[in-house]
């Protein structure tokens, strides 16, 4: 059985550059896919009249649903990767669902071994195979199955592909999403200024907040010392302000931003607690045809590196950085929240997401499509699988530990969640 899990890393901004900046001195939250220019700002005014027409309240439910619908889809192409490989073999599926847990819906088509089903939980999908041993009534023993059509009995290449083509699928669908976002919007481009800018204030009793810092807000100098332009800005505007905290002996932090305010921040427990983003101006740019696919390589790289970077700050201080991780829900929402603000760039949002599943799946984690392939590499090295019975108890405990996490990440986005609606719409 092949499982995808959905879990996704805050790694980047479409277009733009996050970083994870330390204790106290944070990028914007999950800012995966999310334009440079967007703040939390504009939230209450969208929560200051509720659409009352019909068509209204129908068209913030379908918005609603936009990270659902992107999440699904990115796991069904996972899955459908697997199916497609299996079945253009000639190797027979058993299974293919969307979720986990109790079966919600299903249906098998006519003249098909495969039951396609929908399942309770929101945390993944699988495909499943039958089994290549059968229990025999009449010997009371477990008989090998010889069948040449079923996963186990292929040669190696063969389930090597099926177990790879679902990331493989994620990534031809995140190059295609790329393709669609330059030929329909156009392509990103992007330009420093000096400082870096606010997105957010989630905590407003962060002593940045107490000292009248808000979202939107670009600062331009940290105790006179001016800040430079670019892609790196933030990481160095963040250490700068590490190290003042740090050294502070309870002097405030005078931050002087773009419009000529001052503002006095007093550290507490040497942070500040404010999130950071480069300072920068983003457009789109329509690019004739000839060029679309040399853009597309070039977004798609961007892409590819800068989640691969937020893994590895991910695992290189996963107690400080494991509470970037989101959940399903938390994914939805960020889709949610992109489609009410900046609907353009929702291609790029679904290939960030596309490019998180194929490289979290791709992890050599048992349960997972890496831990499958490295299954296979050991019964390459050793001429012969490892025993059923050690195999199914490695996958079945790397099963359950990877549900209960994913059990952790929804509580975690629940509480995300709360936090936004207490943003949009105040205190109940």
């Amino acid at each position: 059985m092949t499982e995808a899990f959905v879990w996704s890393v805050s790694v980047q901004r479409i277009g733009g550059s996050g970083h994870r900046l330390g204790p106290g001195v944070r990028p914007r939250s999950r800012c995966t896919a999310v334009p440079a220019r967007w703040s939390f700002s504009g939230w209450r005014r969208h929560s200051a009249n509720r659409p009352v027409l019909v068509a209204s309240v129908a068209t913030e439910a379908g918005v609603n649903l936009t990270g659902v619908f992107i999440l699904a889809g990115t796991v069904i192409i996972h899955e459908m990767g697997h199916f497609l490989a299996a079945r253009l073999q000639g190797i027979k599926v058993k299974g293919f669902s969307v979720g986990f847990g109790p079966s919600l819906l299903s249906f098998r088509p006519r003249n098909s071994e495969t039951e396609f089903s929908l399942r309770l939980l929101p945390l993944g999908g699988f495909v499943s195979f039958p089994e290549d041993y059968s229990y025999d009534k009449e010997s009371g023993k477990m008989v090998k199955n010889e069948d040449p059509n079923l996963l186990q009995n292929r040669p190696l290449p063969q389930r090597a592909l099926v177990i790879a083509a679902g990331v493989i699928a994620n990534i031809i669908l995140a190059w295609a999403l790329l393709f669609t976002s330059v030929e329909t919007v156009g392509a990103p481009r992007i330009q420093f200024e000096a400082g870096v800018s606010v997105p957010a204030l989630v905590d407003v009793s962060t002593p940045a907040a107490q000292a009248g810092l808000a979202a939107g807000d670009v600062i331009v100098a940290v105790n006179g010392q001016e800040l430079k332009a670019g892609p790196d800005a933030a990481q160095e505007a963040a250490t700068l302000l590490r190290r003042l905290a740090a050294d502070a002996d309870h002097k405030p932090i005078e931050l002087r931003l773009q419009n000529g305010k001052m503002i006095r921040v007093n550290p507490t427990g040497g942070r500040i607690g404010v999130q950071l983003v480069p300072n920068a101006k983003m457009w789109r740019e329509r690019v004739p045809l000839r060029y679309a696919v040399p853009e597309t390589n070039k977004e798609f790289v961007n892409t590819l590196r800068n989640t691969l970077n937020g893994f590895v700050a991910l695992f290189s201080n996963l107690k400080e950085n494991g509470k970037e991780l989101s959940g399903p829900l938390g994914v939805a929402s960020m889709g949610a929240e992109i489609a009410r603000h900046d609907a353009a760039v929702l291609f790029q949002f679904a290939a960030v997401i596309s490019v998180n599943l194929a490289i979290i799946n791709a992890l050599p984690l048992p349960a997972l499509d890496g831990g499958q392939m490295a299954f296979l590499i050991v019964e390459a090295i050793r001429g012969k699988p490892l025993p059923r019975g050690l195999e199914n108890a490695i996958n079945g405990t790397a099963l359950t530990l990877l549900l209960v996490m994913s059990g952790f990440l929804l509580i975690g986005d629940l509480e995300r969640i709360r936090a936004l609606s207490w943003l949009m719409n105040g205190p109940s």
